[in-house]
């Protein structure tokens, strides 16, 4: 199985630096494949430095902002502009002119750059740029040239999900970009480590569950994800496939058609996707067409797993599934379930943290709580360099999620601490009531909100995608969540929606529910008609299914 060098040393080439070394090991090997096109390392490494000299002219920019789709030509921007040694801003490019407008504003001095098919587009003030990015495989670049690139790396800013509210930079050094990269090798180093007769262990309960498909996961591999390249899951999973040496395949489209399409045609052994987007490939009629042999590993991330799809995962996609969990904060992975746990923990759980990442679980008081026990989510990561111990551990940092961990370390995931919602003087977690709403066999998706509300404090929305196959109405899942909730748990509301807002990692964008929920509770007191109010503001996230002329009903009190 390839690897990242062990003795990388984030001070001295950061990422890039990483990227040169695989460069050097792997030249004549595919490293991007995209839609009628291919790129060997040696091509990818002289299109990066084309473009990184190119924006050097006159002289390197201050920052540069990279808003470009997910294609090849993403990964020429965005590495061609880490090359410049500035910091680079990776944005979402279906962000809309407002936001793009504020981040740029807040860094006046950048070059913007876009895409227009096989050309990059470097904005300045007034000047545009043009680089076609066919000139760049042609050249060649000299290697003093790429040396004297990765030596001062200001790192990048990722852009939170935006689930709560409008996104938020998040600024990474070029030593937590490393330190990212190397979790993931350590995690192989561990399942191989360790004395023999344990890993052969490992290996035997492996052979046994899996069989041969193991042979896949030898040698070079062909990795694809579904999230955006710009988000920090989409990055992890670009550099940590591009510094190990293996193949990435792009694709521009986000059907799961396309997806498994791509699967199939390029033999993918590992798949990052989020749950939604897998569930939704679950669902396509023609889904046991596709072949999907090739596949050792589903990585599924970015919102919570239910136990019993994680198992249909597995079992149709006749892989195993590894459940991660990972923050912008902490440059992408956290914890990760490993391969060889048992099939409870693999797909109950979120697995133990990354090598290099310490957890703990703490209390509003910021003491720890014990084993089994809910609390504050609580990270640091170890920074390593020149090969040797841990060199220090950076400060404990919150989440901003709740969670609980049994006594092996696994981590179970409960929600975003600013998620849960105080109703009737009582805690509820949107997450449970999701679990409730996704166990019915109509709910293809479902996510829940706190919204203010008189006397109890606030009130619960539940938003659910229904499956076509099934006609079902509010009071069917009202119905459905009091047979499986505590009281205080059942929604107040229900909205039947053909789809949910989401970003580009396939979280669901709650803030937009939530103010769409305002103003349907602010429509339905002041006596309007709230299908007005429905059809004009849901229209942003996919437009609204009436059911029965009845979407959203009051819960009767008790």
């Amino acid at each position: 199985m390839s690897r990242v060098r062990q003795d990388a040393d984030p001070q001295s080439g950061g990422a890039i630096g990483l990227l040169r070394d695989s460069v050097q090991r792997n030249k004549r090997r595919d490293a991007l494949i995209a839609s009628g096109s291919r790129a060997s390392y040696g091509e990818m490494f002289r299109t990066v430095m084309h473009v990184a000299s190119m924006l050097a002219v006159p002289e390197p920019p201050q920052s540069v902002l990279v808003s470009v789709s997910a294609s090849p030509a993403y990964v020429y921007a965005f590495l061609g502009a880490l090359a410049t040694g500035r910091l680079v801003h990776s944005l979402d490019p279906s962000l809309g002119p407002e936001a793009i407008s504020a981040i740029a504003n807040s860094s006046p001095d950048a070059v913007r750059i876009c895409d227009d098919g096989s050309k990059l587009l470097l904005l300045t003030g007034s000047d545009v740029v043009i680089v076609d990015l066919a000139d760049g495989r042609s050249q060649r670049a000299p290697d003093e040239a790429f040396e004297n690139a990765v030596k001062s790396g200001a790192g990048a800013v990722f852009y939170t999900s935006g689930t709560t509210g409008a996104p938020k930079g998040v600024q990474l050094s070029d030593a937590t970009l490393v330190s990212a990269c190397l979790r993931m090798s350590r995690l192989q180093q561990e399942f191989f480590g360790g004395r023999p007769v344990e890993t052969a262990s490992r290996m035997a309960r492996l052979v046994a569950t899996e069989g041969l498909k193991l042979r896949h996961a030898v040698g070079h591999q062909t990795w694809l994800t579904s999230f955006g390249l710009w988000s920090i899951a989409g990055h992890t999973v670009m550099m940590n496939a591009l510094a190990s040496g293996h193949r990435l395949v792009l694709c521009d489209s986000r059907h799961p058609r396309d997806l498994l399409s791509a699967i199939s045609e390029h033999h993918v052994n590992v798949f990052a996707t989020s749950p939604f987007m897998a569930e939704l490939a679950l669902r396509l009629p023609e889904f046991s067409k596709y072949d999907l042999s090739s596949l050792v590993m589903v990585g599924l991330g970015g919102a919570p797993v239910r136990p019993e799809l994680a198992l249909e995962i597995r079992e149709r996609f006749r892989c195993p599934v590894a459940i991660g969990y990972g923050s912008t904060e902490f440059a992408g992975g956290v914890t990760v379930g490993r391969i060889h746990d048992t099939l409870q923990i693999q797909t109950s759980t979120v697995g133990r943290p990354f090598p290099g990442v310490n957890m703990r679980i703490r209390g509003d008081d910021g003491e720890d709580v014990p084993v089994g026990h809910v609390g504050h989510i609580v990270c640091s990561l170890a920074e390593e360099g020149n090969g040797s111990e841990v060199a220090r551990v950076h400060g404990w940092r919150d989440s901003g999620d709740l969670g609980w961990m049994d006594g092996q370390g696994n981590l179970t995931v409960v929600g975003r601490a600013d998620d849960i919602v105080v109703r009737g003087g009582r805690k509820v977690a949107p997450v449970r009531v999701e679990s409730a709403l996704m166990g019915h066999r109509g709910v293809l998706a479902a996510a829940v909100v706190g919204v203010p509300a008189p006397l109890v404090g606030e009130e619960l929305w539940a938003f659910v995608v229904a499956s076509p196959e099934h006609s079902l109405t509010a009071r069917d899942l009202i119905g459905h969540c009091r047979a499986l909730l505590a009281g205080f748990e059942v929604p107040d509301h229900v909205e039947i929606v053909s789809a949910l807002p989401q970003n580009s990692a396939g979280e669901v964008r709650r803030a937009e529910l939530r103010q769409y929920a305002i103003r349907q509770q602010s429509a339905l007191r002041g006596g309007a008609d709230p299908s007005h109010t429905k059809l004009g503001t849901i229209a942003e996230f996919g437009g609204r299914q009436r059911r029965d002329g009845d979407t959203s009903i009051s819960q009767p009190s008790k």
